[in-house]
C-alpha cells in the first residue's frame, strides 16, 4: 500500500485525500480507479471544485466528453476565479460541437487574465469549425506573438 492509500484509509471522509490519490493514479494511468477516486472525492465534498476538474480532464482524455464537458462545467462553476480551467471546459464543449459557447468562454478567459496562447490558439480551433477562417488566422498570430517559440500556430497558420 502506498503513502496515499495509507492517507486515504486513515481518512477516508477526505475529500482532498481522495482526490490526491486519484491524481496519483492517473500519473500511473490507472483510469478506472482515478475516476474513482475523484468521483469519491466530489461524493464526499460536492463543492470541491478540483475534484470536478480532475475528473472532466480524466473523462476528457478517455473519450467521455459530454461526461468530461458537465464535471469541468461543474468545477468552473464552483471556482470561476480559477481562470486556467477555461480552456479546458472550451476545449471540451468544442469536442461536443457547443462551438458558441467555447468561444464565448474563451472570450471571457482572456479579458480575465487566462493564458493568451492556449485562449487564443483554441479560440482559432473554434473559428475554424465555424468556417472563419480569417478570425481563425488573427488568433493564430495572437499566439505567434504570445510565444513565437512554439511551433503549433506556425503550423496551423499555414493549413488554414
Amino acid at each position: 500500500m502506498d503513502l496515499l492509500e495509507r492517507a486515504v484509509a486513515g481518512k477516508p471522509e477526505s475529500s482532498e485525500a481522495h482526490n490526491h490519490h486519484g491524481c496519483a493514479l492517473l500519473s500511473r494511468a490507472r483510469m478506472t480507479e482515478a475516476e474513482d477516486a475523484f468521483r469519491k472525492s466530489a461524493d464526499l465534498n460536492p463543492n470541491y471544485a478540483e475534484a470536478y476538474f480532475n475528473l472532466g480532464a480524466l473523462l476528457q482524455v478517455t473519450g467521455h466528453e459530454e461526461k468530461a464537458a458537465k464535471a469541468l462545467g461543474h468545477a468552473v462553476r464552483l471556482a470561476p476565479e480559477q481562470v486556467t480551467w477555461r480552456p479546458k471546459l472550451a476545449e471540451a464543449l468544442k469536442d461536443i460541437g457547443q462551438l458558441d459557447r467555447a468561444d464565448a468562454l474563451l472570450i471571457n478567459t482572456v479579458s480575465d487574465g487566462g493564458d493568451l496562447f492556449d485562449a487564443y490558439f483554441l479560440r482559432a480551433s473554434v473559428q475554424e469549425l465555424l468556417g472563419r477562417g480569417t478570425l481563425a488566422r488573427r488568433h493564430l498570430h495572437r499566439c505567434i506573438i504570445a510565444a513565437p517559440e512554439r511551433a503549433e500556430p506556425h503550423n496551423n497558420a499555414a493549413l488554414i
